[in-house]
């Protein structure tokens, strides 16, 4: 139930009244009795969560019912003001958050204006609650209100105005009021009223104009109310909240304006109601508010306020007002109609809220958002959102363009990311790194190839951040994807010619060392030639010189001899020297491998998997000889599995295997058929392959107290394994 179900007395049913004039115009309102307890609230209001008036006024002691819809941080502050709002008939102000339609919490701004009997006893609370931007109000401006008792009995309604529409507008008001010195007199002074500050008073004499200082004139009200004697009423109890509402009778013309306000634009009630074309503004004619009005935007409003009256349904209107000082402010203009009891129109009851703030707070957003969004799409990046569970919800303008898609193109029909712009080799690896982001917060970074809106497939380089809130929980995931299509094949284009170039490097090598082993052996063999013809010569003369003949034997022994030593110092640049060994960890030697080998197995198409025993102490060798082995045969598996197809992995697994470790290298490729004839030197597999990287990296191991062998399943892949002493092996 919205209202309560035992109403003691009639001041508590006014108080309702009140809290449902104010509920026509706001929207949300309330109302309570002199003790504070709920006799009604707006029944379809969000903000009180669809508690009952029994759960709101439910208490422990400490707390009250309403603690469950204010937000745990604001509360204590609101239930302070409301104490001493209750206490000392101060009305209650308090900007806090109260729960939104979606059930977050936003920022509202309340208000509550105490009911009097005619001996000026409290007998009712109503009030209302607005939406509003966050509040830098850190105390309720309740407590800073003046002291009441020394402001004038003519002078308490204007003081209040003020401070209302300062809070409800954020817009600082100045008026004045007389106030009660210690001899009795009263002097004028001037109040300033801010919605963060509270009201201040200068205590020094000022000359005020009699139209300002005087708000209960005779001409602040029409001389007969008329008919339109609840339309006033109900406007008196706006003024109240928000420090300004007016009456109409029933064909437009004013009967009521807050005093205030009438000075603010300069106009008195006949100033608004002149006729300046000699008819009734509901026929079509045009009365003396014209003046006050924007020319661009009076027939706007002009209409929907004529609308209005001849359908007696409520309106609202924003347009700029002129104020005396000359300035044009926004404002929100609302009405509502009253009726008798056969349902016809009496008044019209409303309120003119400034928004100039809002307006232009609302205009600085929309340039700095526009800015933004421009900056955004001149980006040179693609730039896109998703929700917390994968959901697109924002694409910039070189993202469309590029890719040719829209923000729904990306949505499929579960509402997640959609996939189809990504090649077909890339789109299962891209889809489960995403999908892993999203499950675990950690930030996704990919290459892969991503359609363009010409057909063609480009390199780009994804990433996504999450953005958290306080309490780290991800409400928005912000991507960037720039296009690496250049890069990757300049990259391609460096590898190619550099493998060219080392090809050329090991021909001239081979050459030269051809070369150098031509011109070495050369010598002696021709001198051996030479030994032998003259052997011959010395064997087949008569007679035989048998002394001669044994010296040139000895001679050929002694070149032939030099031939063999310098086949032996060739056969040395294949036998590695001993190396300098020290203690190195496997880990980081094969993550250096991996780095430079990643880019070129990216470009085949190739992954590299690692899998490393933790538990694998420290082995002693030659690092940079070790590293050597492994880009060989790692190289060597990147190759093997070029022709191969998409989606080929190459795995590295290391593990301990007694007191030596045990590294494997397993490609996918084709295999070959003898698994010992391919460390032969100059044996290849390869067409443009010299045979020795196999045979020089078995010496490399077999140097370090190791052993290298291999595997082969043809059809399926070989493996490669290789074996070093750990550090304790080799010390004992």
């Amino acid at each position: 139930m919205a209202i309560a179900s035992n109403r003691e007395t009639w001041q508590s049913l006014d108080a309702v009244h009140a809290a449902k004039l104010v509920e026509n115009v706001v929207g949300i309102a309330w109302a309570t009795d002199p003790t504070g307890r709920f006799v009604y609230v707006t029944p379809t209001a969000p903000v009180f969560r669809d508690l009952t008036i029994e759960e709101l006024n439910a208490s422990d002691g400490d707390t009250s019912g309403w603690e469950h819809v204010i937000h745990p941080d604001d509360y204590g502050a609101a239930a302070v003001a409301w104490r001493q709002a209750l206490e000392s008939g101060v009305p209650y102000r308090m900007d806090h958050r109260m729960p939104g339609v979606t059930g977050a919490y936003v920022w509202v701004r309340a208000s509550g204006q105490p009911l009097r009997d005619g001996d000026g006893r409290v007998t009712g609370w109503y009030g209302c609650v607005v939406d509003s931007a966050p509040s830098h109000v850190s105390q309720p401006s309740g407590q800073e209100l003046l002291d009441v008792s020394k402001v004038h009995p003519h002078d308490r309604p204007a003081v209040a105005q003020a401070s209302a529409r300062a809070f409800f507008t954020g817009v600082p008001q100045v008026s004045s009021y007389r106030q009660l010195q210690a001899d009795g007199s009263y002097r004028w002074v001037e109040l300033r009223a801010d919605s963060e500050q509270g009201v201040t008073v200068d205590p020094g004499i000022v000359a005020v104009r009699d139209h300002v200082a005087m708000q209960d004139h005779p001409w602040t009200a029409a001389e007969s109310l008329g008919e339109t004697v609840e339309a006033v009423r109900a406007a008196q109890l706006l003024e109240n909240l928000y420090g300004i509402g007016w009456a109409l009778d029933a064909h437009g013309k004013f009967t009521y304006a807050t005093p205030i306000a009438q000075t603010s634009i300069g106009l008195t009630l006949d100033d608004l109601n002149e006729s300046l074309d000699g008819r009734e503004f509901i026929d079509g004619g045009e009365h003396g508010w014209k003046r006050m009005v924007h020319p661009a935007d009076y027939e706007q409003m002009a209409t929907t306020f004529r609308n209005g009256l001849l359908r007696g349904e409520p309106w609202n209107v924003e347009y700029r007002i002129l104020r005396v000082n000359g300035d044009y402010v926004w404002h929100r203009s609302g009405a509502r109609p009253t009726h008798d009891n056969h349902g016809r129109v009496t008044g019209w009851y409303g309120i003119s809220l400034d928004i100039d703030v809002y307006k232009k707070t609302e205009a600085a957003l929309r340039e700095s958002e526009q800015r933004l969004q421009q900056l955004i799409d001149a980006v040179p990046a693609q730039v896109w959102c998703m929700t917390p569970e994968g959901r697109p919800c924002y694409v910039n303008k070189q993202l469309m363009d590029l890719v040719g898609v829209r923000l729904e193109d990306l949505i499929n029909s579960s509402g997640s990311r959609s996939y189809a712009d990504i090649h077909p080799d890339h789109r299962d690896a891209v889809e489960a790194a995403m999908t892993r982001s999203l499950s675990t917060g950690e930030p996704f970074v990919m290459r892969y190839r991503q359609c363009r809106s010409d057909g063609t497939y480009r390199w780009t380089e994804g990433r996504a951040e999450p953005l958290r809130n306080e309490s780290g929980a991800i409400v928005q995931w912000y991507g960037v994807c720039f296009d690496i299509d250049s890069e990757v094949r300049a990259g391609e284009e460096l590898r190619s010619a550099q493998e060219r170039l080392a090809r050329a490097s090991q021909a001239a090598s081979l050459a030269e060392l051809s070369a150098s082993i031509a011109h070495e052996i050369n010598q002696p063999l021709a001198a051996v030639v030479a030994n032998a013809h003259a052997c011959q010569r010395w064997l087949t003369a008569g007679p035989p010189q048998l002394d001669r003949a044994l010296t040139t034997i000895e001679r050929i022994i002694r070149d032939a001899n030099a031939a063999s030593e310098v086949i032996c110092r060739i056969r040395e640049l294949f036998k590695q020297t001993i190396p300098t060994q020290t203690t190195t960890a496997l880990v980081p030697v094969i993550a250096e491998a991996k780095r430079l080998l990643v880019d070129g197995a990216l470009a085949q198409d190739v992954g590299i998997e690692i899998e490393v025993d933790a538990s694998i102490p420290t082995i002693r060798g030659d690092r940079l000889q070790l590293q050597q082995v492994l880009v060989n045969l790692m190289r060597n598996g990147i190759e093997a599995m070029e022709a191969g197809g998409r989606g080929k992995v190459l795995h590295v697994r290391a593990q301990r295997d007694g007191d030596f470790a045990r590294v494997e290298v397993i490609d996918e490729g084709a295999g070959f058929a003898d698994p010992n004839r391919v460390f032969d030197a100059f044996y290849t597999t390869k067409k443009s392959g010299m045979g020795m990287g196999l045979a020089i990296s078995r010496s490399i191991v077999e140097s370090q107290g190791g052993r290298l062998w291999a595997e082969s399943n043809p059809g399926d892949g070989a493996k490669f394994m290789f074996t070093l002493p750990l550090v304790a092996e080799i010390s004992s």
